[in-house]
């Protein structure tokens, strides 16, 4: 069992230039609880998520999100979303956004081959939007690791 917070602040990954991201987490590899926030100077982001991890495969609900785009504000996730994470992949799942009156749903996967699937509403340009700057960051050129990012 452990808790901890972590901070970088302004840094630069890849093309995205970032203000602030904290990580708060608590427990261990086998059962966690943890919350992500990023600000960039066009966008800020919150995840919280609960999880459970054996071996290499994870099994993540995704509680709470939200995020906001200058050109398209702020966008919040409509339920919990059930992520199963293995090596190399990030099984189908679906996600629904709403703001004010407004909603959206997508089905997105990911694996190490092929990189981020997305499919859903033509009227996602937010979503869209936010899909191409995670994929930047999360490029495994950055970071390293294969098990994250797409292509």
């Amino acid at each position: 069992q452990s808790e901890g917070y972590f901070e970088l602040h302004e840094f630069r990954v890849g093309e995205q230039s970032f203000s602030d991201i904290s990580l708060k987490w608590d427990g261990d590899f086998q059962k966690h609880r943890v919350n992500v926030d990023v600000i960039s100077p066009s966008t800020t982001m919150n995840i919280g998520f609960t999880g459970s991890c054996v071996k290499d495969n994870c099994e993540i609900n995704v509680d709470a999100a939200s995020f906001t785009l200058q050109q398209y504000g702020p966008w919040q996730l409509l339920n919990p979303v059930q992520l199963r994470v293995g090596p190399g992949e990030i099984k189908p799942f679906r996600s629904c956004w709403v703001q004010e009156q407004s909603d959206i749903c997508l089905s997105s996967s990911w694996n190490d081959s092929d990189g981020w699937k997305t499919e859903g509403d033509p009227r996602a340009p937010a979503l869209d939007a936010l899909l191409e700057i995670l994929k930047d960051v999360l490029n495994k050129e950055h970071l390293g690791w294969n098990h994250l990012a797409g292509k």
